[in-house]
């Protein structure tokens, strides 16, 4: 047994043997199949070197060639101008030896004659010519000197009009810029003015809202009703969300990193409460265009989403235009919360599939109580919100029709608040739409409270 073990064992040696000396003949020859193939690839590169090389030389060859071509042409235009000329100029030697001989014989007397006033007929025509061209080109240059006076005179004229012009505009902008300056500081003050009064108005505003809240939720102020043993003693306003400003680039809806810093607090205080809900403005200045504005919420409600904010919990708008006392204001390229502050209804306030006209049971009830609020507290404001399900058509007209149906009631009903519609289609939901009872509390109206100015 035990010689056998061993034969095994010699045998798996020789078996692990020849498997490494198979192993390295395949490296061999992987290691000279690389090999040749470098060397065809040195192979061609050096044919491609020698093909270029060669063109190289063709061309080159087919310069000179074109350049013998190019000298032997004009050697030979030379030579047949050279030729030429030395025609001619036999031509005319054996002519003027003719006419020597015949002169010398005597028999072309009358034909010297009649050639000697023939050239001094020529030679007078060519002198009148002669003349004609030199006044020719003396009025020519009159012409022009008078041309160039003329031209430098009205340049300079033009430079006068446009010193006056330029000293004029001076003027204008000297004047413009005092009379701003007059209207700056009238302005300013009356913004200034304005302002001050739309803080108190606001602040009265927030805290009228907040006693509503409390009161409609059942969280009273235990001086008031001491009996309720577990009230609260407050409306908690999360105000820090509200004073936090994003500064956006000019001209740009990107995130900077301190924006993205500025807005890890309001990450941190969305998740932290689930149930809060806020509008997210963006403002532009007077120097860029409004649609930058919801370019810049739709930015950051975006970037919130990407860090696990509901989207039920975010309203994406663009900032009205500031004006303080009548008077537009600059502006600022920035983003800022207001936190929504909701009507609470017993119950939901929602309408059936691709309903719009028709409200629900009990709706009227509960509306009218909403119209007794408004009536009593006049410096309120109210923003009725639609919303809709992604499987109805078109859920962006059908949640404004929604909230049009609702304005309509309460405008037939008395409300004389100031009530405007928002229309936030399907971006919103509040439950499951895998379920009909979650898309039934997704086809909602949401009565918010306008607490904070016209923004």
């Amino acid at each position: 047994e035990r010689d056998r073990e061993r034969e095994r064992e010699r045998e798996k040696e020789r078996e692990r043997e020849r498997a490494l000396a198979l192993e390295k003949e395949g490296e061999r020859a992987r290691e000279s199949e690389r090999e040749r193939e470098r060397e065809k690839a040195k192979e061609w590169e050096r044919a491609r070197k020698r093909e270029e090389e060669a063109s190289r030389s063709a061309a080159l060859e087919a310069e000179r060639r074109a350049s013998a071509e190019r000298a032997q042409r004009e050697r030979e235009q030379s030579l047949r101008e050279a030729r030429q000329r030395a025609a001619a100029g036999r031509a005319a030697r054996l002519l003027q030896r003719a006419w020597r001989r015949r002169v010398q014989n005597g028999s072309a007397r009358g034909d010297a004659l009649r050639d000697a006033a023939r050239q001094g007929e020529q030679r007078k025509a060519l002198a009148a010519r002669t003349l004609v061209a030199a006044a020719q080109s003396r009025a020519q240059r009159r012409r022009l000197r008078e041309a160039e006076a003329e031209a430098a005179a009205a340049a300079a004229a033009e430079a006068r009009a446009k010193e006056a012009a330029a000293a004029q505009r001076a003027l204008e902008r000297e004047q413009a810029a005092a009379a701003a300056v007059l209207h700056r500081g009238a302005s300013m003050m009356l913004v200034a003015t304005a302002r001050r009064k739309a803080e108190a108005r606001q602040k009265l505003e927030r805290a009228c809202a907040t006693r509503i809240q409390a009161s409609m939720r059942g969280w009273c102020v235990r001086e008031t009703w001491p009996a309720l043993i577990n009230a609260k003693q407050h409306f908690e306003f999360p105000k820090r969300l509200e004073d936090l400003v994003i500064t956006m680039p000019n001209g740009a809806a990107r995130l900077g990193p301190k924006a993205r810093a500025d807005l890890a607090f309001v990450v941190a205080t969305l998740k932290r409460d689930r149930k809060l809900r806020v509008r997210v403005l963006g403002s532009t200045k007077h120097t860029e265009p409004p649609p930058l504005g919801a370019q810049r919420a739709a930015a950051v409600r975006a970037f919130l989403l990407s860090h696990e904010v509901l989207r039920s919990q975010l309203r994406a708008e663009s900032a009205a235009a500031p004006t303080v006392g009548g008077i537009r204001d600059a502006g600022a390229a920035t983003v800022t919360f207001r936190v929504l502050q909701g009507l609470f209804l017993p119950r939901p306030l929602t309408f059936a599939h691709s309903e719009a006209e028709v409200l629900p049971p009990r709706a009227e009830e509960m509306l009218a109580k909403v119209v007794a609020t408004l009536a009593a507290h006049p410096q309120l404001g109210l923003v009725v919100e639609g919303h809709a399900e992604p499987t109805e058509t078109a859920p962006h007209a059908l949640s404004a029709r929604r909230a049009a149906t609702v304005l309509k009631w309460l405008r037939a009903h008395g409300c004389t608040a100031a009530v405007s519609t928002f229309s936030a289609g399907a971006d919103c939901p509040i439950a499951t739409t895998l379920t009909s009872q979650g898309r039934k509390h997704n086809r909602r109206i949401e009565l918010q409270l306008r607490t904070f100015g016209p923004g």
